[in-house]
């Protein structure tokens, strides 16, 4: 009579961290999981929130898709698409040098909310075991209005794995 007891590593897939730049332009904090697809391939749904004080707040959902040439590897070629929702309540608050409109008569935003499209080609750090990750990503920004006007977004994100 054979045994065979096959034992895996518990893969820490959870991650908290703050991005500067990015989505959200400025900052925020967020939270996604690693799922598996293969060996080599994972998928990262994310969300997050940003505010600053009570006069802008965003929250930005993405998909990525992280690719890796070994198995159960750390470092990740890092894709993804998503959307920002962003709600200001503010004149004058010029978000990405025009990604968001401002009305010329009165300085306020055009739109009080707005969904801002998001494209990210990055690199991610994440080890199987958990603790330190980081990310760093160039993040194209495009707004949902007439215009469809287009911004590059470089992103850093350090956070932990759990």
């Amino acid at each position: 009579m054979f045994i065979s007891i096959f034992s895996h590593a518990q893969l820490n897939r959870n991650s908290l961290y703050v991005e500067l730049g990015g989505n959200s332009g400025i900052y925020s904090l967020n939270y996604d999981r690693l799922l598996d697809v293969n060996n080599r391939l994972k998928f990262a749904p994310r969300i997050g929130f940003s505010t600053i004080g009570r006069r802008w707040f965003s929250i930005p959902f993405e998909a990525n898709i992280l690719w890796s040439k070994q198995e159960n590897a750390k470092n990740f070629a890092e894709f993804g698409l998503g959307t920002t929702f962003i709600q200001t309540k503010s004149r004058n608050f010029n978000f990405g040098g025009g990604i968001i409109d401002l009305d010329p008569e009165t300085g306020d935003s055009k739109s009080k909310s707005r969904l801002l499209l998001v494209g990210r080609l990055g690199f991610r750090h994440q080890k199987p075991q958990g603790g330190f990750m980081f990310r760093i990503g160039l993040n194209i920004l495009s707004n949902t209005q007439n215009d469809f006007k287009i911004k590059p977004f470089p992103s850093i994100s350090l956070g932990h794995s759990f």
